[in-house]
């Protein structure tokens, strides 16, 4: 196995990753090819008579700094480019079979190198991602970026957890930032209550065999509406009578919003810690099989779980099982 560098564009090794159950599955096309790298860096070794030790202080790492992100639906094309400083020789490799380079330049030099690459993704191709692996000529180091995120299309999961709790996710849209997977909002219903308890809002991408995703707090519906009044509140153009209309809409949603902030913020750490125990949500997994989801949350110790070892302790998990509906691309 090619050694791994840490760089701020990889996170440890394959073999990390794998422990943690946090890596998605490499494909076998992948496999054979990252094998016949493998085998030769080290007959190019043997053949210089090189140890790995020497050979990795002649030939230092691959170093990325700035690596492009596509997100692509089955069937489209797009662009991946990655700078840094790369070898002659450097192999480029996407760790997922359904993702396809249709054409590559690789510009070797110093201070930067350039690797750019024409990707197409599979028709059929179901959600999930590849990385762009960077394997180092001789030693064999490599490094890695998330590179393609494809897309299936917006969902609608109902789930029902082994403590009663029925729990929605509805597709909201995708992440600003190079971060796999699409958010989503998540309704926390008791059972017999037509009103969510809690809600959160949670990025699902495909880690492993799973979805995995970690909650957070559900952002205020009144942000957008702010947003928009400050976006037209911006126009040094807009007419005085137009502009204090708009003062007049935007003043109570932002004294609604810092009501909501400072109520948060009185809460006692009896409250925080009963809010914890008794609810305490942190992150969620499932797999999709068809229609039929299967998977759990880690919520509070007394949310109505049972121990189990994903999950910091005191935590519980929460047996989920339930279903999912495509609601289009």
């Amino acid at each position: 196995m090619p050694n791994r560098i840490f760089n701020p564009w990889t996170s440890g090794t394959v073999i990390f990753l794998l422990l943690l159950g946090m890596t998605h599955a490499q494909t076998n096309r992948f496999n054979e090819r990252l094998d016949t790298v493998t085998k030769q860096c080290q007959a190019d070794r043997q053949r210089l008579g090189l140890d790995l030790q020497k050979a990795e202080a002649k030939y230092p790492a691959p170093r990325i700094t700035s690596c492009s992100f596509v997100r692509l639906a089955p069937g489209s094309t797009g662009e991946v480019v990655v700078r840094g400083t790369f070898q002659a020789g450097t192999t480029f490799l996407f760790d997922n079979d359904k993702v396809e380079v249709v054409k590559e330049a690789f510009k070797p030099g110093t201070p930067e190198s350039e690797y750019r690459a024409t990707v197409k993704v599979a028709q059929g191709a179901s959600p999930g991602s590849a990385q762009l692996e960077l394997f180092q000529p001789i030693a064999c180091q490599s490094a890695f970026c998330y590179a393609v995120v494809i897309t299936g299309g917006k969902y609608e999961y109902s789930l029902t957890g082994e403590n009663g709790w029925r729990v929605t996710l509805k597709y909201v849209g995708e992440p600003e930032t190079q971060s796999p997977g699409s958010i989503y909002h998540a309704e926390f219903y008791r059972p017999n209550e037509s009103a969510p308890f809690r809600t959160r809002d949670v990025v699902l991408a495909l880690r492993g065999d799973k979805w995995r995703g970690d909650f957070t707090e559900a952002a205020d519906p009144r942000q957008a509406e702010a947003k928009k009044l400050q976006a037209k509140l911006a126009d040094p153009k807009l007419p005085m009578e137009e502009r204090t209309k708009l003062m007049q809409q935007y003043l109570p949603i932002q004294q609604e919003m810092m009501k909501a902030v400072t109520a948060n913020a009185s809460k006692s750490l009896q409250d925080n810690l009963k809010e914890a125990h008794e609810f305490g949500c942190a992150s969620i997994d499932f797999d999709v099989k068809g229609e039929s989801v299967a998977g759990g949350m880690c919520c509070g110790k007394d949310a109505g779980g049972h121990p189990k070892g994903v999950c910091y302790d005191p935590m519980s998990y929460i047996d989920l099982k339930g279903t999912v509906k495509f609601l289009g691309p």
